[in-house]
């Protein structure tokens, strides 16, 4: 034997031995306690399928005979439609407002915001707002603004030299 298989000798007899074998799982424990998992977790899905098919069985009539007695009443498209032109803001009189846009407006068309353009400063536009056949300019800063769109409460929003606002009351 060449010294480095005497050491290992040496070594493996100090060690005490060849440890006991034996199997490390029962076999029939592992089985035994498988199929008992198995049929738990039949248990358990057949308790839920059940459970969802009461539950589906109890819902069915009650979504059936919901308050649906009286169907929601149908709009009444209009029958007749006239046009007629937005007032225009102070000093229309002068001829210094002479016409605008509309930008936005809110679903009953009770509101709507958009531009006056100016025709003594071409490139001034002045936002306003109108409501109804009333019309209003923005105030100071936010009158070279633009209003882009309105709710049905009157509140409108908008931007000016990159920030954006919020128009109430």
């Amino acid at each position: 034997m060449t010294w480095d298989e005497d050491r290992i000798a040496v070594l493996l007899r100090d060690a005490g031995g060849e440890p006991p074998r034996g199997p490390r799982v029962d076999l029939t424990r592992a089985v035994h306690e498988a199929r008992r998992r198995r049929g738990r977790r039949r248990v358990v899905a057949a308790g839920a399928a059940a459970l969802a098919t009461v539950l589906t069985a109890a819902a069915v009539p009650i979504f059936l005979h919901s308050d649906r007695k009286h169907p929601p009443p149908a709009v009444t498209p209009p029958t007749t439609c006239t046009v007629s032109p937005l007032p225009l803001p102070e000093g229309s009189d002068t001829g210094s407002v002479t016409g605008g846009s509309v930008t936005g407006g809110d679903p009953t068309g009770r509101w709507l915001v958009g531009m006056a353009d100016d025709s003594r400063q071409p490139s001034q536009r002045t936002a306003v707002i109108w409501d109804g056949d009333r019309v209003t300019e923005l105030p100071g800063a936010l009158r070279n603004g633009v209003l882009r769109d309105v709710n049905s409460a009157g509140t409108a929003v908008g931007d000016t030299e990159g920030a954006s606002y919020v128009y109430r009351d």
